[in-house]
């Protein structure tokens, strides 16, 4: 277990060197998982000290001491040579697929002579490809550092490792490095994530998600705790994240615990812990779902007269129109259904008919692994058979389904399948139309908002009597 450093009980800087001398100093890892999959793509490191008294020592109880005696530079190499060899010894493979691995470094030790060469070697003496490894840039910088500063970074991105801006939009001089520095991820502190329910706090988030975005950059959420927080970040459109919610700092690099661990693999074979198979363009996907303000929407017209001619033509009691949410699927037509309006994603054959451009077609449930003990297959309402034709956007990205269901095992026609391609076709095609227009509105308002900007600071340049 991880402890602070009581106030009460002064760490002394004799027996920091002495635990330095001694590799006391090393990491403690805490899993990063993608959001929508719940699958590792790596594990972030924490500076850890094995006290002889007092156990492990977070950093947070003597790093300070440290940086006031001017051992941070030593302190940081302690914790990088045990990060380094912690990830080969759980996956030493140079793939680009393998798990990363972030640590913060300390301005002090990046600007060091040679800093830049000293890192890639220690890489490559270990075996690890460059990209593997995330520096994290935190804690003051001052101006007159930030040009060599950059120049250093740059030299580690041009090398292959790659480079996180923490703490962005939890302090006021984030923004300023990422104007200034080179990096290739952003870090939204736990100080937004502690506060992610209030709509204030949404808006930052999304506003910083919407830059990483147009910047190209991932974005992952530290402290993430409850389910309630992973289920709003998923919905945001953040894409990693770590904390308490997959697992508690380690002494050795772990697998998360999730709360459901469990089945299934998308067609790219990235593992699902949340039950159902994930595409893997999984945030691009809700993007686009959420911006067709679809979602919620009442019954209308042109959506329930798709859902009864595939029903017409298919021959089936049930037919659907569905948006695949992060939990749910939302049923937007329901013919034959009553007035059922969401169903449970795990529980449904569309969060499997989204990871296939092509129809999904299954004649017996009963018979089909995937489905054969599926609450709704096995218990009432005793569905067998389902044909579901996803909705798929104009770049390629699913966003739900249209499909039959029945209550008997069946297969349908080739000219059957084929129609309900077409209606689907149809359907994405509005679907989409509703999300580009949704999307155009807002650059128009974004727009005029910059232009209202660059008239005030003309009127500022111009004396404070401008335009009166």
């Amino acid at each position: 277990m991880l402890i602070a450093a009581d106030p009460d009980t002064p760490l002394p800087l004799g027996a920091l060197l002495d635990g330095l001398a001694r590799g006391q100093v090393g990491a403690v890892f805490r899993p990063v998982v993608h959001l929508a999959t719940g699958a590792l793509i790596g594990w972030q490191a924490t500076p850890r000290w094995d006290h002889p008294r007092l156990g492990s020592v977070h950093g947070h109880g003597f790093m300070p001491l440290a940086e006031e005696a001017g051992i941070v530079t030593d302190v940081d190499s302690a914790v990088l040579e045990h990060v380094l060899g912690a990830l080969v010894a759980v996956d030493g493979s140079h793939r680009s697929t393998r798990p990363t691995m972030s640590v913060r470094l300390g301005t002090a030790t990046l600007l060091a002579d040679g800093s830049d060469r000293a890192i890639v070697e220690r890489l490559d003496r270990h075996g690890l490809a460059p990209h593997r490894l995330f520096i994290e840039v935190c804690g003051p910088i001052a101006v007159t550092e930030q040009e060599r500063l950059g120049v250093k970074l740059q030299s580690l991105r041009d090398a292959g490792v790659r480079v996180t801006l923490c703490d962005v939009a939890c302090t006021d001089t984030a923004f300023a490095r990422l104007r200034a520095l080179p990096f290739d991820r952003l870090h939204l502190g736990a100080c937004c994530i502690a506060a992610i329910a209030r709509p204030q706090e949404q808006a930052i988030v999304r506003a910083v998600l919407a830059l990483a975005r147009d910047l190209s950059i991932d974005v992952v959420a530290d402290g993430v705790e409850t389910e309630a927080q992973d289920r709003a970040l998923r919905r945001l459109g953040c894409s990693l994240a770590h904390g308490a919610r997959f697992g508690d700092p380690a002494a050795f690099p772990q697998q998360p615990r999730l709360a459901n661990p469990v089945t299934g693999s998308s067609p790219d074979g990235q593992r699902s812990r949340r039950g159902f198979p994930v595409p893997a363009n999984e945030v691009q996907r809700l993007g686009m779902v959420y911006d067709s303000g679809v979602l919620d929407s009442a019954p209308e017209a042109l959506f329930d007269d798709i859902a009864a001619e595939a029903a017409r033509i298919c021959e089936t009691p049930i037919a659907l129109v569905t948006l695949v949410d992060v939990d749910r699927v939302f049923l937007k037509a329901a013919y034959g259904l009553g007035a059922a309006r969401n169903v449970s994603r795990s529980a449904s054959f569309c969060a499997h008919a989204i990871c296939d451009p092509s129809p999904t077609l299954v004649p017996d449930a009963l018979a089909d692994p995937r489905f054969s003990d599926n609450p709704l297959v096995a218990d009432a309402p005793g569905l067998r058979s389902y044909a579901g034709a996803p909705l798929v956007s104009s770049d390629g990205v699913t966003l739900g389904t249209v499909c039959v269901i029945d209550h008997v095992a069946r297969e349908l026609t080739g000219e059957q399948v084929d129609a309900l391609v077409r209606l689907a076709a149809h359907a994405a095609s509005q679907v989409e139309l509703r999300a580009r227009l949704r999307q155009l509105e807002r650059a128009r308002q974004a727009h005029e908002s910059s232009e209202r900007s660059l008239e005030d600071l003309r009127r500022m340049r111009q004396g404070p009597n401008a335009g009166w």
